[in-house]
């Protein structure tokens, strides 16, 4: 198990997603069902980011995870 991974849940705004890869120095976080559980059901991505809200003037701080997530296990 790793400790103080780097998640969020689909829930989540774009925003938060971003703010939790400037803290782990990273490009994607998973996805996880929920905190509790860890359970994988994806990933975000800075890319996803970039291309699907920021370029598509969407607001990172109204727009969730699920709509901007590419992946989905």
């Amino acid at each position: 198990m790793i400790a103080n991974l780097a998640c969020c849940t689909p829930e989540h705004t774009v925003r938060q997603a971003a703010e939790i890869m400037v803290r782990h120095d990273c490009g994607q976080i998973a996805i996880v069902e929920d905190i509790e559980t860890l359970k994988p059901i994806g990933v975000i991505t800075d890319r996803d980011i970039a291309w699907r809200v920021v370029a598509a003037g969407k607001s990172p701080t109204l727009t969730s995870v699920r709509d901007a997530m590419l992946s989905h296990l």
